[in-house]
């Protein structure tokens, strides 16, 4: 059972904070439905990749040079690492890394 609040606690009387029926709505809800329905009509974003929670040992100065530019940047420590791997991949040639991702596939399935 729910504590009854509108009693007075102490010399503090409640029951003025807590209204007894449900508020009328007011003019402003009307605004924000016109607002969510203009929401609707916007295609929705890509999904982000899914990601993995995983564990790699890493030299402190690198981390900590890491940490330092994405402080600089105001962005996340995931996203620095996201961008650096996405650099080093795409600078490898393309079809040593689809026979990379192939092989690597097939050996762990």
């Amino acid at each position: 059972m729910a504590k009854d609040f509108k009693n007075s606690i102490g010399r503090k009387r409640l029951n003025t904070l807590i209204p007894d029926n449900d508020p009328a709505p007011q003019s402003g809800i009307e605004v924000s439905n016109k607002v969510a329905s203009k929401v609707d009509k916007v295609s929705p974003s890509p999904t982000p990749a899914e990601t993995v929670v995983s564990t790699f040992r890493i030299n402190s100065e690198k981390l900590k040079t890491i940490k330092a530019i994405a402080f600089w940047d105001r962005k996340k420590i995931q996203d620095v690492f996201d961008e650096a791997l996405a650099l080093y991949i795409d600078s490898q040639p393309s079809s040593a890394v689809k026979k990379a991702v192939e092989e690597y596939t097939k050996r762990t399935q």
